[in-house]
């Protein structure tokens, strides 16, 4: 999700289970259930949520699994790590 999250970054999601296109949301990943992954919501439709990485070269989305029917949360904050500022 580079530039908007870096790895060590923390998030923090509402989970009211609403979302909309330019959010970054909070799911499971389809296919390796109990894995939590996050992508930007790219479209809302009847068939569920399109969901794409920032970094389209390096991401696995909704390209390979298609639709997402449940969010978990819709991030609201981010928390960079606590640490010297170099």
């Amino acid at each position: 999700m580079v530039p908007a999250l870096h790895d060590g970054d923390w998030i923090i999601a509402r989970t009211d289970g609403r979302a909309g296109v330019g959010d970054v949301a909070v799911l499971e990943h389809p296919r390796r259930p109990g894995m939590l992954i996050v992508k930007r919501v790219a479209d809302v439709g009847p068939t569920g949520y399109w969901v794409l990485g920032d970094a389209p070269e390096h991401s696995t989305d909704s390209r390979h699994f298609g639709p997402v029917h449940a969010l978990v949360g819709r991030a609201v904050w981010r928390v960079r790590p606590w640490g010297p500022i170099r």
